[in-house]
């Protein structure tokens, strides 16, 4: 077997054991009871027990095609999943970084006494506080005051 059919063997081994246990799903609705599909839906639920008891998959046509249609899907969510990943930079390599310039490689050699002037301070804010409020205050406008 070549490197190239034994990874594509591996990458899609568990899309096709997904498949084969949805397998069982088809048998349940198969073996479910019912004229309409809200009375197959309730007799799914008392069913489907019984069809995961036996963990072997059904190779009823019916199941077997449930079973490929939802291995089928769940591979088509993955790789619609990984094509629309939006944390990656598309078309350049994982890691890649940009070069410094010297006005940020300036900023990591001043001293620790002149990285102090960097840091933001958010401002002190006092809240009023009223004993004699009968309604809750719905806006902040009136309820903080800077010093």
């Amino acid at each position: 077997m070549s490197d190239k059919i034994k990874k594509q063997v591996i990458l899609n081994l568990p899309y096709v054991i997904l498949g084969l246990i949805a397998t069982n799903l088809g048998e349940a609705w198969r073996l479910a009871e019912g004229a309409d599909i809200s009375e197959k839906l309730l007799a799914l639920f008392g069913i489907l027990p019984a069809a995961f008891q036996n963990p072997l998959p059904s190779f009823h046509p019916l199941d077997f095609l449930i079973g490929l249609a939802c291995g089928a899907a769940f591979r088509i969510a993955v790789y619609l999943r990984g094509k629309n990943a939006k944390k990656y930079r598309h078309n350049v390599e994982y890691g890649s970084a940009r070069w410094g310039t010297a006005a940020d490689i300036a900023i990591t050699n001043a001293s620790s006494r002149d990285m102090i002037l960097f840091i933001r301070i958010p401002p002190v804010v006092k809240i009023k506080r009223d004993t004699a409020v009968s309604q809750p205050c719905l806006s902040w406008k009136g309820a903080i005051s800077r010093p």
